[in-house]
């Protein structure tokens, strides 16, 4: 009986533990969805050229514009689209690009553009920004307090000199040559 009472100390409701973490995720979801660009106008083409492909092993969404030699296979992530609708209208206003005339390469970069803005609010939201280098680095609202100490600034530093060779005894033997080569 007392390890049933163990482990039901243990155990936490699922729904208590979730609720934050729910509301953060929508919370990110929201920040996403508002760098998303405008999806296509109802009467384009790409509401139904667009599919999804939820079971390939990276799920995505893809189409394909033009026939014969001038196809153009195309498709947007789902990794990098933050969800399944994201992948759907970022590939949407892709199509949409492809009818106003533009060609591949500034489709594509038009594609790598919002894949760029919501990586950025993926990482500001993980409290990272990237430095002049390009480096990912943790904003300083998301660092610990300066008035309580890390490990990091417990931790000795490279710069510490290693304590001195005086403060360590040489072994018994070590001291009896040392002795007698003093005296000599």
């Amino acid at each position: 009986a007392p390890s049933d009472a163990k482990e039901a100390a243990v155990f936490t409701d699922p729904a208590a533990t979730s609720a934050p973490s729910d509301a953060k995720e929508a919370s990110l979801r929201k920040a996403i969805e508002a760098v998303f660009p405008k999806d296509a106008p109802p009467s384009s083409e790409a509401h139904v050229k667009v599919k999804f492909e939820g079971n390939h092993k990276w799920p995505l969404a893809s189409f394909s514009y033009g026939v014969g030699s001038d196809r153009i296979r195309f498709q947007t992530t789902l990794a990098n689209s933050g969800h399944e609708e994201g992948a759907l209208i970022i590939a949407r206003a892709c199509y949409a690009r492809f009818e106003q005339g533009m060609n591949f390469e500034e489709v594509k970069q038009f594609r790598q553009e919002c894949y760029e803005r919501i990586r950025a609010v993926k990482q500001g939201a993980e409290g990272l920004a990237r430095d002049s280098r390009g480096r990912l680095k943790r904003t300083s609202s998301n660092m610990a307090p300066t008035s309580s100490p890390s490990a990091a600034s417990t931790a000795p530093s490279r710069a510490t000199p290693p304590p001195a060779a005086a403060a360590v005894a040489p072994p018994p033997a070590a001291a009896a040559v040392a002795a007698a080569a003093a005296s000599a």
